[in-house]
């Protein structure tokens, strides 16, 4: 059987060890109290050790994470990502001029530290500065069928059945209630597969549902990934 390798599980191979460690130094320290000072030298040695061991495992791991979501981003913005690349590499390389070219932009997401920002906020901001994503607070919308107003900008008028049906077995009263918005997202992405589209979700930790509309192919593309920054209705709850 494969064992998957994680931080978690070397973290806790590092506990153990130490903890091992510190038993048998204690024995010997009842032994032999002369040495004593030499075994903490060794036991703070061997702590500095497989914490700054650890710590590079962990930086490795979030950089593989990182890159691996950023080569995702191709399936996400299709005919945008060309411009999407040239928009990431100028915030890596020249900060200054990025807070210039894009002004308005960081005045109204001033939500993010510009100084230090992940993938996933690169790729909602570009997104955000395109049309091409939406977000509906986890209460629900603030105004009926604004969800679907924002598809339409990018689709072709799609026949919304599912939706149209669960929005007729609810009151109004229901349109800032959680559980509301959760059916109603599923109930669209429903009506999205019929012309080969999808809803994917962008986890940015946020109490909001922050989506954008893909086709069908780049969706199987992403989710076949397992990405740890995206989702879609499934993992709704």
């Amino acid at each position: 059987m494969k064992i998957k390798i994680t931080a978690k599980l070397i973290l806790a191979i590092i506990v153990l060890s130490i903890a091992i460690l510190i038993g048998i130094v204690y024995l010997f320290g009842i032994l032999i109290k002369s040495l004593s000072t030499t075994w903490v030298t060794i036991i703070f040695i061997t702590m500095m050790v497989t914490a700054l061991v650890y710590d590079l495992v962990i930086k490795k791991r979030k950089s593989t994470e990182q890159q691996d979501f950023l080569n995702e981003t191709e399936h996400l913005l299709g005919d945008s990502y060309a411009e999407f690349i040239a928009f990431k590499n100028l915030y890596a390389r020249n900060l200054k001029a990025f807070r210039i070219q894009n002004d308005e932009l960081i005045k109204s997401n001033n939500q993010f530290d510009f100084k230090d920002l992940k993938p996933i906020e690169i790729l909602y901001l570009f997104a955000s500065s395109k049309n091409l994503v939406y977000m509906t607070d986890w209460k629900g919308e603030e105004n009926e069928y604004e969800i679907e107003a924002f598809l339409e900008t990018l689709l072709k008028k799609p026949v919304w059945k599912n939706a149209a049906a669960f929005r007729n077995n609810l009151s109004n009263k229901k349109l800032r209630d959680e559980q509301f918005i959760i059916g109603l997202l599923k109930s669209l992405d429903k009506d999205l597969q019929t012309i080969d589209q999808r809803l994917i979700f962008l986890d940015l930790g946020w109490d909001a549902y922050v989506y954008m509309c893909i086709n069908t192919k780049a969706y199987n593309q992403v989710m076949n990934k397992a990405p740890k920054f995206l989702h879609g209705v499934g993992k709704l709850r």
